[in-house]
């Protein structure tokens, strides 16, 4: 299926949800096609009327390679120096219900934390922490500080502040101690 093609269908399926959406909206739905392939005619699916995912459905196997591939080619510009910052959009959507966004900042930063931190000090753990960013469980937050995202083995950190302007940033990640 075209390009085009995929657009008219992904706009046909969110109208029926949202009767303001125009093709301008379409950054917004990048990679929502799938919704096509899980959905005919919205009887439990499990996006919002917008035809984002919500946090019930991890979304689509596509749209889960997207992210992954996205943060990994932000952690890794970071790396190479070709940039001190990247933000992946709309990673997560349970975010801001403690003060952060859904999209999360890939920011340099230092010893202390962002990417220089732990691709220095845990760099053999970057492919897990990034399914953590996407699939983990928030296990604790402090709003409008930090929020703690697990899975059985791994812990990623997200500061929801970035010296006083809110900013949801990778602080860290790591594989826990057993």
């Amino acid at each position: 299926m075209q390009e085009k093609e995929i657009e008219k269908e992904i706009i046909e399926i969110v109208k029926k949800h949202s009767s303001s959406l125009s093709k301008a909206d379409l950054p917004f739905l990048y990679g929502l096609n799938s919704i096509m392939n899980d959905c005919t005619d919205c009887n439990g699916c499990k996006h919002d009327n917008l035809g984002r995912f919500t946090k019930k459905d991890k979304g689509s196997r596509l749209q889960q390679q997207r992210l992954k591939t996205d943060i990994k080619n932000a952690i890794d510009s970071i790396i190479a120096g070709k940039s001190n910052e990247i933000i992946v959009k709309n990673i997560r959507n349970d975010l801001e219900q403690y003060g952060g966004n859904n999209d999360i900042a890939f920011i340099k930063g230092t010893e202390k934390g962002g990417v220089a931190h732990f691709a220095t000090k845990h760099k053999k753990d970057i492919e897990h922490i990034i399914d953590v960013l996407i699939d983990g469980k928030i296990t604790a937050a402090v709003p409008n500080r930090k929020v703690f995202i697990e899975d059985e083995d791994y812990l990623a950190i997200l500061s929801l502040d970035y010296f006083g302007n809110k900013k949801t940033w990778l602080l860290t990640g790591y594989k826990k101690d057993k």
